[in-house]
């Protein structure tokens, strides 16, 4: 639950549209990069 709400806060921060956020074509690189992030801590102990 950790990692989903790590997640949440990040890509909520990323698309809202009152913070600098990146360009659009960049949105999908920097979320799909967040779950590669987010995931690989959680995957050694998640099994």
């Amino acid at each position: 639950m950790l990692g989903t709400a790590l997640l949440l806060f990040a890509v909520a921060a990323i698309t809202d549209a009152r913070n600098a956020s990146p360009p659009a074509w960049a949105s999908a690189l920097v979320i799909g990069l967040l779950v590669v992030v987010i995931g690989m801590p959680f995957d050694t102990d998640g099994g």
